[in-house]
């Protein structure tokens, strides 16, 4: 018989933009299907949200959903439900609360406030590339982009400028900010895990990938995301936006206290 083949390639240090920022939930294997919720109980007070839905699909695991929901205050991350698990990211105290309502904890990360310089140069290109059907979302003709670090294709990109501006900078803003605590590991990792793309995306240049746009689609090696839903000033339920006091809260290992 011909002889195994090979074992996979350990995985990258940063496998996705996920990382660190979902509560530990298997993916619910929602496929292509995808059903806006109501996200206004009965009676609730509101609050207006812009709402972003991706569909996305990794490596390893089954397609699921993400929803962003954006205020003046706050973006909350989750997979499409009210009561599962969550990430909410406080853009006034630029802290982040993963709630996992399954064992009632909050992983509370508070990422330092500096970052060391990049372990090797990363020089940072983008190229046009042509639009893939459809070519315009809500009237906004898309534009498309290739994203390099270090000559390297990173990922490819079809954003639509303009559109849901707010909601496009608080998303850069929540990476930006979690980039920090990526950074936090750095020091420490081989210099062969080392890749200039992660480096790139997830540590040192984070708001890349909002610079162009509301990203409709990006696909790269590990990840891809496509935009399945939108919309601006949504009501939703203010308690969306709260951490719930009952909950155990959690530090984040390995973060040195904020000075």
């Amino acid at each position: 018989p011909p002889p195994p083949p090979p074992p996979p390639p350990p995985p990258p240090p940063f496998s996705s933009r996920r990382r660190h920022t979902r509560s530990y939930l298997k993916s619910r294997g929602l496929g292509d299907v995808y059903k806006r919720q109501a996200v206004i109980p009965a009676m609730a007070d509101t609050v207006a949200a812009d709402l972003l839905v991706y569909r996305v699909s990794e490596v390893g695991t089954e397609p699921y959903f993400s929803r962003v929901l954006v205020t003046p205050r706050h973006v909350r991350m989750d997979e499409g439900s009210d009561d599962a698990g969550y990430t909410l990211f406080d853009r006034t105290e630029r802290v982040f609360y993963n709630v996992d309502p399954a064992d009632r904890t909050v992983l509370v990360i508070d990422p330092p406030l500096s970052r060391s310089q990049p372990p090797m140069p990363l020089e940072l290109t983008e190229e046009p590339s042509p639009v893939v059907p459809p070519a315009s979302l809500d009237g906004v003709a898309l534009k498309g982009y290739r994203l390099l670090a270090n000559g390297v294709l990173c990922s490819e990109l079809q954003a639509a400028p303009g559109l849901l501006s707010a909601a496009v900078d608080a998303l850069a803003e929540f990476y930006d900010r979690l980039s920090y605590q990526h950074a936090v590991v750095i020091p420490g990792m081989p210099a062969d895990l080392l890749e200039a793309c992660d480096l790139a995306q997830n540590v040192f240049a984070p708001r890349r990938s909002y610079g162009f746009g509301l990203p409709v689609t990006e696909r790269s090696a590990r990840v891809d995301r496509q935009l399945v839903d939108h919309g601006a000033a949504v009501p939703a339920s203010d308690g969306l936006f709260e951490v719930p006091p009952d909950y155990r809260r959690v530090p984040m290992p390995g973060v040195p206290a904020r000075e």
